[in-house]
């Protein structure tokens, strides 16, 4: 699966980020972010389009401000999980050099400090989101195959 990130609302040049789902040598998902581009917004055959502005109907998810916490949330779990690789000709858009932890609120939630996120960064973190959601849908489709095969040798 491919995927454009494109995204124009954040500090910096508007930019399209491109990534893929690639299996590992051990079956494994990881997400690759392998290339920068001019921001494009055009739907192609065969690719999934990330959005921060909705001036068109026809992309696949709208990365809202309401997402953005969320988008970060599955940067963590995604780089922890050692499941994302960032072509080094693209680490100036890390989401770590513009967001840091910033310890703990009353409520166990962690607290973070922005500096300015520029669009690169804001992609990565979409890209991140949307393969969170991926691999979780994946995960439940074969628990649901897991149990179907359970139920059927009953």
């Amino acid at each position: 699966m491919k995927i454009n990130a494109a995204f124009c609302r954040y500090a910096g040049e508007p930019l399209s980020l491109y990534a893929a789902v690639l299996s590992a040598s051990n079956g494994r998902q990881v997400m690759t972010i392998a290339k920068k581009g001019r921001h494009s917004t055009r739907k192609e055959s065969g690719m999934l389009l990330i959005v921060d502005a909705a001036t068109q109907e026809n992309f696949d998810m709208l990365f809202t401000s309401e997402r953005f916490l969320d988008g970060l949330n599955a940067y963590h779990d995604v780089l922890n999980s050692q499941s994302l690789v960032i072509d080094e000709s693209l680490m100036q858009y890390k989401p770590d050099n513009s967001i840091e932890m910033d310890g703990l609120n009353q409520n166990g939630s962690i607290n973070y400090r922005f500096n300015e996120v520029n669009n690169g960064q804001a992609a990565v973190l979409a890209i991140c989101l949307y393969f969170r959601e991926l691999t979780g849908f994946i995960k439940s489709i074969d628990s649901m195959s897991q149990w179907e095969q359970c139920f059927m040798t009953i």
